[in-house]
């Protein structure tokens, strides 16, 4: 027996679920799974392009009203403190190090004064876990990959800084803020701020 969510049910639930991992082939013991270890935490992260942010809170440039009301600048300020606040362990701020010590100085200039950028890092981050789960043990951090002589996250960390250039994330309250924002403006603007596709309405997505 399953249920149907709705994207408007789904946004009311704290985006949270916790997971098991284990490597192909070793299955969990009964002792594993008592290792908090063994676990991974996962939080649901939104993000929209921010010329698609600007387009929605024309006229005057403010989303929300009153004591929660934000400008284009505070929501960056929100999205870039909300990311970095998500690396402050031992292992990431070792795995930060150890990117930064590959990266070039206009590539480290990208989110002065940060040593990097948070939201790329934490989504590299998130990416090497999914596929190996002791991808932050120090060793794994600092191997390097035949035939570029790259670390792994260096590698991921450059993707994602490539594609989130311009793109501002957001906390969850501000998140369902530009949904009902869109949605006021009619169904194909929600749509379009959803999938994309019509750059006149809204020139960038979620």
């Amino acid at each position: 027996r399953g249920f149907v969510l709705s994207n408007e049910l789904l946004d009311e639930f704290d985006p949270v679920r916790v997971r098991l991992v284990w490597r192909k082939g070793y299955s969990p013991s009964p002792r594993m799974c008592t290792e908090c270890t063994s676990y991974r935490e996962a939080h649901v992260l939104h993000s929209i392009d921010a010329t698609a942010l600007e387009a929605l809170l024309q006229p005057n440039g403010i989303l929300g009203n009153g004591t929660i009301a934000a400008t284009i600048e505070d929501l960056t300020w929100e999205g870039r403190m909300m990311t970095c606040g998500a690396l402050t362990t031992s292992a990431l701020r070792h795995a930060m190090l150890t990117v930064v010590e590959d990266l070039t100085p206009s590539e480290r200039m990208s989110c002065a004064p940060m040593l990097l950028c948070c939201f790329p890092f934490l989504l590299a981050v998130n990416q090497a876990l999914q596929y190996h789960h002791e991808a932050l043990h120090p060793v794994h951090v600092r191997r390097r990959h035949e035939p570029d002589d790259a670390r792994e996250l260096v590698r991921l960390y450059r993707f994602h800084l490539g594609n989130l250039n311009g793109t501002v994330p957001l906390a969850k309250q501000r998140y369902r803020q530009v949904r009902r924002l869109a949605a006021e403006r009619g169904y194909e603007v929600e749509k379009t701020l959803l999938s994309g596709g019509l750059p006149e309405l809204l020139p960038g997505r979620l």
